[in-house]
Order: C-alpha cells, then sequence, then structure tokens
C-alpha cells in the first residue's frame, strides 16, 4: 500500500523597483504587507527593495500554491525569515492559512522549501508545500 503525497506549488516574480515606488509614496504599506521581523532584515539592507521583493514573492508563490486569491490581511503572517547560514524558513502566523494547508495536503502538518533570488531589477521566488 502506497501513501498517497500532495504537493502544492507556487512561483511568483516582482519587479523591485515597483516595490522601491510603492513603499515611497506609502512608508506605512509596509506594516500591511511584512511582518516586524521581514521590515527589521530588510531595512538594513543598502539594496532594501530587493530584500522585500523577495519576501513578496514568497508571499504571492504561497498564496498562488494554495489557491487563495490575494489575502492583503493575511499577507505579514506569511513571513520570511533566514537562517544563520542565510537560508530562508517559512512562518506561517495565521490559523486560516494553516488550515487550508491542512486541508489541501489532507494531513494535520507541514513542510515549505522555498527558493529565492534577486537580481537589481527583479526578485523571484518557488515554493513546494508537503
Amino acid at each position: 500500500m502506497s501513501a498517497e503525497l500532495n504537493i502544492l506549488t507556487g512561483i511568483d516574480i516582482v519587479k523591485n523597483s515597483r516595490i522601491k515606488r510603492m513603499l515611497e509614496r506609502n512608508p506605512d504599506a509596509v506594516k500591511d504587507i511584512f511582518s516586524p521581523l521581514e521590515i527589521e532584515y530588510c531595512e538594513k539592507k543598502r539594496f532594501y527593495e530587493q530584500s522585500y521583493g523577495a519576501r513578496f514573492a514568497v508571499k504571492e508563490a504561497i498564496i498562488k500554491a494554495l489557491d487563495l486569491g490575494i489575502l492583503s490581511a493575511e499577507l505579514p503572517k506569511i513571513e520570511m525569515v533566514n537562517s544563520g547560514s542565510g537560508k530562508p524558513i517559512i512562518n506561517i502566523h495565521s490559523d486560516k492559512i494553516k488550515q487550508k494547508i491542512y486541508s489541501m495536503l489532507g494531513k494535520d502538518r507541514y513542510t515549505i522549501k522555498v527558493s529565492v533570488a534577486h537580481e537589481k531589477e527583479y526578485s523571484v521566488a518557488s515554493v513546494i508545500i508537503y
């Protein structure tokens, strides 16, 4: 008897200049999109828009993997932090999103793997949830 393996995937690409413009026009928007830990990390970076862009791409990739549509109130609850070695770690601080994952996977635990890259113009993220 083999166990069924459900795998959810999502990908997103972000134009970093778009993120920079948004944050310059509405500095308070950062709190509507990013967690306090994400803000603290990104604000320390010289090219902060790349770090914000990467985190926004992660959030969008997860939303796409879960077929959630845009959940603006939930965006800060999808958090990407970095381990000491720089490896991205995803934390979900939303019971609503966790329940959606459990429902789609058919089990009560999950793993999220993420790959993130950014350059001057673009940030990209790919996620696998299983």
